[in-house]
């Protein structure tokens, strides 16, 4: 039994098989989350997460295989940029659409979606500027429905 590199206390989970060193899981855990930080790529199709193969022995610094899996908290920002993009080109574009039922068909299926990710939506600065914007003017265009998700969204109507 040796101690844990971490905390000191006892432990008997070997993580390096040079030195022999020891470490808790949940003390191994918090040293390879704040050792290797995952860094997440966007493209346009594609999500790139990269993560480090190995890592050095924290006593002995020789290379150990990284044992850490990529999680969901690791991809969470990729995700939500990734959502909070699709928004923001639908907010850009809209105004492309053909014909009026289309429209407001897409509308109300863009902001349905929309209210389901509400407070990402809210924490994007940008995002709610563009959605009041677009919502008012959606109103001013005839298309009343507008000010109900605008009290959806912001707890308001437009007028």
């Amino acid at each position: 039994m040796s101690n844990c590199f971490l905390c000191l206390e006892p432990s008997k989970n070997r993580i390096c098989t040079t030195c022999k060193c020891c470490a808790h899981s949940s003390c191994w855990g918090k040293y390879l989350q704040n050792s290797n930080k995952v860094k997440t790529y966007i493209s346009d199709d594609a999500v790139i997460i990269r993560t480090a193969w190995s890592i050095k022995c924290p006593q002995c610094r020789q290379k150990m295989m990284n044992v850490k899996p990529v999680t969901r908290s690791d991809t969470e920002f990729a995700r939500n940029l990734a959502i909070l993009a699709d928004y923001i080109l639908f907010l850009e574009t809209i105004e492309y659409v053909n014909t009026e039922e289309e429209l407001h068909n897409l509308y109300k299926n863009v902001l349905d979606a929309m209210i389901s990710h509400k407070a990402l939506v809210k924490q994007n600065e940008i995002l709610v500027a563009l959605l009041k914007l677009r919502l008012k003017n959606m109103y001013m265009d005839g298309w009343l429905a507008a000010n109900l998700y605008h009290h959806k969204f912001f707890g308001v109507q437009i007028f």
